[in-house]
């Protein structure tokens, strides 16, 4: 993932999709691909990740909580 496509990713609102793909309904290895993205995107974009509705506060948490569970 470039800088230019990561600038694109943010100005094409695409955050929303990763969000929808972290969702505990989703398969895991799609959940995993999702936060591998959100993690790249992270290095130049973590203040619009922050404010994605959903996102850091919501989704990736729940995902943490719920593998901790599991081990």
């Amino acid at each position: 993932m470039t800088d230019d496509n990561t600038v694109k990713i943010i100005e094409a609102d695409a955050l929303q999709h990763y969000v929808k793909l972290l969702s505990p309904e989703r398969d895991e290895s799609l959940q995993r691909e999702a936060a591998h993205g959100l993690w790249l995107l992270s290095f130049r974009c973590k203040d619009e990740i922050m404010k994605e509705p959903g996102c850091y506060d919501g989704q990736l948490q729940s995902i943490n909580q719920s593998k901790k569970e599991r081990f």
